[in-house]
């Protein structure tokens, strides 16, 4: 059963769980069919939406709900920031913490200005937009 509920536990509906990493107190899920962040508490399994709005795709900086997501699919932390891969706004979003905006990190379509033997990139080749 798919969804976007906030709940606790098996309570909690995702409409498609397609990242995940974690900072070692939360999981942080990318719901890329609902175009959101997920934050579950390890310790509790609660399960809130951190950024974006359920159901309303966009490419938005903001915080919480005023953030936009177009199917948002991987996600990883250095730490201290989560990145998220925002798929089919071929863009990479960073944000310090979760009260913090996610930000627009990277415009130009990577992929498709590369040839192939360069496309690989790591995150510590990206840099902030100017």
């Amino acid at each position: 059963m798919s969804g976007s509920t906030e709940a606790t536990g098996t309570a909690a509906r995702f409409g498609f769980s397609a990242g995940i990493t974690t900072d070692g107190t939360n999981l942080y899920v990318t719901d890329a069919f609902n175009h959101t962040i997920r934050k579950v508490v390890i310790a509790t399994a609660a399960v809130t939406t951190l950024a974006g709005t359920a159901g309303m795709s966009g490419s938005t900086d903001g915080i919480g709900a005023a953030a936009g997501f177009n199917q948002p699919e991987g996600i990883t932390t250095d730490g201290t920031n989560l990145y998220i891969a925002d798929t089919l706004n071929c863009t990479i979003r960073k944000s310090t913490s979760p009260r913090e905006r996610f930000r627009l990190w990277q415009v130009r379509q990577v992929y498709s200005e590369l040839p192939m033997e360069a496309a690989a990139m790591h995150v510590s080749d990206i840099r902030p937009a100017s």
